[in-house]
């Protein structure tokens, strides 16, 4: 079906950019796509890469002017055919025509294991398979990255049929946490550590399409830990798009090891998770997968709503569209998109939770005309180019680092003072407990970007956002069914039928259902209970006194 696909395209474009990209734009996307995407590699000077479906070799040059060496596979002869003629020459690269399926390459081999635009093409169970072959490939402290059109098709190709499957972003991120190997030699487990996902800026800049996503993974030892979790679908996460695929049961995650070298699989046991913070759920009680309260993208453990959105969007006061802003910790991506929906600014969102980004992605996808960027990934270490930064968001309902009278406190806003522009500013709407908090917050500010805070309390507006929003909320879960967690379509993501609730048929349908439909279901009525409960006593500590909400802005002196 796939060769029958290409074949079909190939009668049109040939083996041209525009075939490999299926868009009539695609000499324009590539000037600014291949750039991001190789800028988002770990370092690769003097490695070994293996490039899986490399098309005509549009990244192949790219890799193989640093690289030791390169092994490009393709399944197109005439794809292959064209790599070769174009790459030949520098000499270091391996060209083999052959289905990454059935690929067979020396365990540990690799520094790191490329792809853009293969998983898409493959049905689920393959995709669990080619995950399983990634991890043996990789050697220990080596990286796997891949790209995926997720949601819905990237290019503008009129297409006679699509075999292509677009998943939600959640089905590859538990695919490859989840696949293990052991290694021969040593017994040792390894595993695949996320290490930063995002949507690319280039499809969002040109199209409007946020669901470019990209994901980097670290081979690493497993660690035992009983605490560690995945992230679990969203609940309400659509199911409308074509392909789309849930999350498989953990039961059905099970694979044979390839080429028979050691024992690989995927683990569902908690107790075998390697510890990895981008993966872990928000805390019990706080808001992690449902965001009815205040509206979609407001559902996190954050203070949520249109409301403060409105009074930060306020307070940042951007001169003209196109400005850049930074929403650190954004949660489920409310308030960064109703800035960049509003405000015309272009919002860069941070978050290193993925179970709150994923829900983020599909909820932008639906404001197109939004500019903004979701990234998972380690907060210590994230950076942003000195000055080149208009404004930097902060809000949180919760006491952080970021939002406490710490010296961590102080170190971020220095650390964000060094991303601004002169005359850039610092927007944090926070909750505190005290008085005395607020004027420590105020005081760290000052001294980090060199000029007079302003704050003003909004505690009263506090009361009545929460007040009316927590009435909102409680109405609509007490009226609220099944149908969040119920399936739609008519086909899987691998062409099995659907019964009439859009579930796959059969056993492993009613298993399927049961691990992604009852477990949301049940998990929506303990959220709601929990979420009610938890901001029963914010507006009870509110109006008592003893919690503040405060927006502080500050500039950036020149």
């Amino acid at each position: 079906m796939q060769r029958e696909y290409w074949e079909e395209h190939s009668k049109k474009q040939g083996s041209s950019m525009e075939n490999m990209m299926l868009d009539r734009s695609a000499a324009k996307l590539d000037l600014m796509d291949r750039p991001e995407i190789l800028s988002l590699l770990p370092p690769f000077a003097g490695t070994r890469i293996l490039e899986l479906a490399s098309g005509i070799g549009r990244f192949t040059g790219s890799l193989a002017i640093k690289a030791a060496s390169v092994v490009t596979v393709e399944f197109m002869k005439e794809f292959l055919a064209k790599n070769k003629e174009l790459h030949d020459h520098l000499g270091n690269c391996e060209f083999i025509c052959s289905d990454v399926l059935t690929l067979a390459l020396p365990p540990a081999s690799f520094d790191v294991v490329f792809s853009c635009w293969i998983q898409m093409y493959l049905n689920d169970d393959e995709v669990r398979s080619l995950a399983a072959r990634t991890l043996e490939w990789v050697k220990p402290g080596g990286h796997a990255f891949f790209r995926e059109s997720c949601f819905r098709q990237s290019g503008d190709v009129s297409r006679a049929f699509n075999p292509s499957h677009y998943r939600h972003p959640s089905f590859y991120t538990l695919v490859f946490s989840q696949v293990r190997c052991r290694d021969p030699a040593d017994g040792v487990e390894y595993g695949l550590e996320l290490v930063r996902t995002r949507n690319l800026e280039t499809y969002v800049a040109v199209k409007g399409n946020k669901g470019q996503i990209c994901w980097l993974w670290r081979k690493v030892p497993v660690v035992a830990s009983s605490t560690d979790s995945v992230p679990i679908p969203v609940a309400g996460a659509s199911t409308n798009s074509p392909g789309y695929s849930p999350i498989p049961p953990a039961s059905a995650l099970s694979m044979p090891y390839p080429n028979g070298s050691s024992s690989c699989g995927s683990s569902s046991s908690s107790s075998s998770q390697q510890p990895n913070a981008l993966l872990a759920a928000p805390a019990t009680g706080r808001l992690a997968t449902h965001d009815g309260l205040f509206g979609a993208g407001f559902g996190s453990d954050r203070l949520g709503g249109a409301g403060p959105a409105a009074a930060l969007a306020e307070a940042l006061k951007l001169d003209g569209p196109g400005k850049k802003v930074v929403d650190w910790q954004c949660g489920m991506g409310g308030y960064g998109l109703y800035v960049a929906e509003k405000c015309g600014a272009q919002v860069w969102q941070v978050e290193e939770r993925t179970a709150l980004v994923e829900p983020a992605v599909e909820n932008a996808m639906t404001k197109p005309n939004a500019y903004t960027v979701l990234e998972v990934c380690s907060l210590e270490s994230r950076e942003f180019d000195a000055g080149s930064v208009d404004a930097v968001l902060l809000h949180t309902s919760q006491p952080s680092p970021l939002a406490s009278a710490s010296t961590s406190s102080l170190s971020f806003y220095k650390r964000a003072a060094e991303w601004l522009k002169p005359g850039g500013c610092v927007v944090a709407g926070l909750v505190v407990g005290s008085e005395e908090e607020a004027e420590t917050i105020k005081a760290a500010m000052k001294q980090a970007l060199g000029g007079e805070v302003a704050m003003t309390d909004m505690t009263p507006q506090m009361l009545e956002w929460v007040g009316k929003d927590l009435q909102a909320f409680k109405s609509s879960s007490s009226n609220s069914g099944s149908s969040n967690g119920s399936c739609n379509g008519s086909s899987s993501s691998d062409g099995r039928s659907l019964n009439e609730d859009g579930c796959p048929a059969g056993a492993a349908g009613a298993e399927a259902r049961s691990a992604d439909v009852g477990i949301r279901e049940q998990g929506e009525k303990e959220v709601n209970a929990a979420v009610g409960k938890w901001w029963e006593e914010q507006l009870a500590q509110t109006k008592a006194g003893t919690v503040r909400y405060v927006v502080c802005k500050a500039l950036k002196q020149h």
